[in-house]
């Protein structure tokens, strides 16, 4: 008799997929169905199970479920005046673990009561105290947690110098009170006992929540700690640094391998992110000043290829943050939402060091994988790959892979859309007209074929290399300062794979900073959207959801 298909799920915060799994790994393509931040119930899925052919389907046929939504919220209290690497350790951690960033508390340096209505508002699952609290604010907050019942009880988490008892918050009904060793052990991180305690916490959470919507004994990871054991897995012992995105259409968090570890780091448009809790002299609430961030237009209309007023792409933008399941559905709105994206990674990239580390800034990945729903809904992976490239703007030679189904969380190799190369740290004069080149790239394949390219500064081409084609690149600088990863002036030489676009030759500078003049800067954003076969120059077009739309 031969053995029944499984079925994996991937629950998102916005969408969920169903995958037919066989031979342990997910089937493409899966059948979604809006869940929008709640985990579905197994007759929710009947739409999606009849599109794969298993409308008799039940919980017990899931093998494997991924899940985002439902995940226990969790506010980190700390100054980062005092002790920003306990933060970061604790942040990079909670998103390893699979829990979501309630937001930050204000600071000591202001008043009390502001501290236990921020708390109030955020309402998290639990609270994680990176250093004492006591006086007037241990009091306020044991009034605070005196007033709820057992079954309303919030998770608080100790894990900062060791030798401090919060006496007042032990015997409170309303309060789980544990211990943990300090994130800090002289003057070194300790995220072992912090990730076990985020782990315990997410892990009893999520199995709650997904008992309660029927799939009580299945095996489950949180999506977090699935992104986790994937950039590991796709990295490999010895293989390149790789940064692992789960883009959704208003936050982005990556997941970097570094020593024996992960790094992590949340940016978004809604909230804080991650980066935002090192965030030098903070005394407000969450929803205000830093952690309330929105891109302005302006930097949005930078990013575009259109001749389209501010109130026109403010209109777009707010769709896409109110409809978060809805994919793009014509040329701009897909091309807004992109920018919108870019502008996310722009500053998960730039807050990375200060928040993080600078050793695995995503920027300097030489391997970029890219998941998540809000690439998904560009309705393009070319697109998608773009918005990666110009969000990041990674320098050197990175290989750029998309996923739009998530099924690379669930062991499926994500697939690669083409592979970057720019200079670091040499940016582009727009009011220079250059004709010398940067670069001279060569490209070997089988069977003698040789291509020959001059990478120009200010201007963005492509040499075609199919999926699964191999070659030997070879990058010779015209310049002794310019690095492309082997060092000043030096010759770069390896082997190099193919993918859907092939290698894209981007001469805009790093930093990359658009012209200012608008004809220009919309010409040359379309340059490097027809590189990643977005966009034809003469006439924009764009494939959007599987169909051709003209303007």
């Amino acid at each position: 008799m031969a053995q029944r298909e499984g079925l994996a799920l991937l629950v998102g915060s916005t969408v969920t997929t169903v995958f037919t799994v066989r031979d342990g790994q997910p089937t493409l393509p899966g059948a979604t169905v809006r869940t929008s931040s709640r985990i579905p119930a197994p007759a929710d899925l009947l739409p999606a199970l009849r599109t794969l052919g298993r409308p008799e389907a039940s919980a017990q046929d899931f093998t494997s479920i991924v899940v985002a939504a439902g995940t226990p919220s969790v506010t980190i209290d700390g100054r980062s005046s005092l002790n920003p690497q306990a933060i970061r350790v604790t942040a990079s951690a909670l998103l390893e673990a699979g829990g979501a960033l309630a937001g930050p508390l204000p600071s000591d340096t202001v008043a009390v009561d502001l501290f236990i209505h921020e708390l109030a508002r955020q309402a998290p699952d639990a609270l994680v105290l990176t250093q004492p609290i006591a006086g007037d604010k241990l009091r306020l907050v044991a009034r605070f947690l005196g007033g709820k019942s057992a079954g309303d009880c919030l998770h608080v988490v100790y894990n900062g110098p060791a030798g401090y008892r919060h006496k007042a918050l032990e015997n409170l009904a309303g309060c789980a009170l544990s211990s943990i060793p300090s994130a800090i052990t002289a003057g070194k991180p300790t995220t072992g006992p912090t990730l076990q305690a985020l782990r315990d916490l997410v892990t009893s959470h999520l199995g709650g929540r997904l008992a309660a919507a029927g799939y009580a004994g299945r095996p489950f990871a949180s999506m977090g700690a699935a992104a986790a054991r994937t950039a590991l897995r796709l990295a490999g012992p010895d293989g390149p640094s790789l940064c692992f995105l789960v883009v959704e259409p208003a936050e982005a968090t990556a997941f970097l391998p570094f020593g024996n570890g992960v790094d992590a780091a949340s940016a978004g448009v809604v909230g804080a992110g991650t980066v935002d809790l090192i965030a030098a002299g903070r005394s407000r609430p969450a929803g205000a000043g830093a952690e309330g961030w929105l891109p302005t237009w302006t930097s949005l209309l930078r990013r575009l290829p259109l001749d389209t007023e501010p109130i026109d792409v403010a209109n777009l933008a707010g769709t896409g943050l109110v409809r978060p399941w809805a994919a793009a559905d014509s040329e701009d709105s897909a091309l807004v939402n992109a920018a919108m994206t870019e502008e996310i990674l722009a500053r998960l990239a730039a807050k990375w060091t200060g928040a993080v580390r600078r050793e695995t800034n995503p920027a300097r990945a030489r391997v970029i994988v890219g998941t998540g729903y809000g690439l998904s809904r560009l309705g393009s992976v070319r697109l998608a790959a773009s918005a990666l490239v110009g969000g990041l703007e990674p320098a050197g030679v990175t290989v750029v892979a998309v996923d739009p189904w998530g099924a690379s969380l669930l062991g499926a190799t994500p697939e690669v859309v083409a592979t970057c190369l720019s200079p670091l740290q040499v940016e582009h004069d727009w009011m220079r007209a250059r004709t010398d080149p940067w670069a001279i790239v060569t490209l070997e394949r089988g069977n003698d074929r040789v291509s020959l390219r001059r990478l120009l500064p200010g201007q963005v081409s492509v040499i075609p290399l199919g999926a699964g084609e191999r070659g030997r690149l070879t990058i010779e600088p015209c310049l002794p300062k310019l690095d492309f990863g082997a060092g000043p002036g030096r010759v770069w030489r390896g082997e190099v794979r193919g993918g859907t676009i092939g290698l894209v030759l981007d001469g805009r500078g790093r930093p990359c900073r658009p012209p200012e003049d608008p004809v220009l800067r919309m010409a040359k954003q379309r340059e490097f959207l027809a590189a990643f076969g977005v966009l034809e120059p003469a006439h924009r077009r764009m494939a959007v959801a599987g169909k051709e739309v003209s303007s």
